[in-house]
């Protein structure tokens, strides 16, 4: 559960820069139909940013619980 929980984080790490450089470099392309919308542009990068971050912070909840719970163990024996 570790190893995923560790998998998991980087992947959506991964996938927020990626999807930051990709909605720069698409606003930097096509600037006018970013100015039709209402919203900024980097509105999608606010809420994956947001999304990530919650995602990354259950993961490292996870890793935690199974250090504490590996520690706890270990001294049992």
């Amino acid at each position: 559960m570790k190893k995923a929980a560790k998998i998991i984080m980087w992947c959506f790490i991964a996938f927020f820069c990626g999807f930051t450089v990709w909605q720069y470099v698409d606003y930097r392309c096509h600037p006018v139909d970013y100015a039709v919308q209402s919203a900024p542009w980097y509105t999608n990068v606010l809420i994956v940013g947001v999304i990530s971050l919650i995602v990354v912070f259950v993961c490292v909840l996870i890793m935690i619980f199974n250090r504490k719970r590996e520690n706890e163990t270990s001294l049992q024996r």
